[in-house]
């Protein structure tokens, strides 16, 4: 299972709100939210906004780009243009 599935699971479960509250929050299916923590489908960016706002979280900790407390999961070797200035780990 993806990261950004488990988290958007974990952080549900935590909060005790079921699928289906999330779900209708978010004006989409009950299947159609399972399918995200299922991994099998991928929200698009205007739900990912939604999921965001809803549960109070940024999209980088959602998508594995920052941890917990804020803190990058990468190091950035882009510079301002774009351009690759070096291998980017990840």
């Amino acid at each position: 299972m993806s990261d950004f599935a488990n988290k958007l699971k974990r952080i549900r479960i935590e909060r005790n709100i079921t699928q289906k509250e999330v779900a209708k929050q978010l004006g989409i299916s009950e299947t159609g939210y399972a399918g995200y923590e299922q991994n099998y489908r991928e929200p698009d960016f205007e739900t990912l906004k939604k999921l965001c706002q809803y549960f109070e979280i940024t999209s980088d900790y959602l998508l594995g780009l920052e941890n917990e407390d804020g803190t990058k999961t990468y190091n950035n070797t882009y510079n301002n243009y774009g351009t690759n200035q070096g291998d980017v780990k990840f």
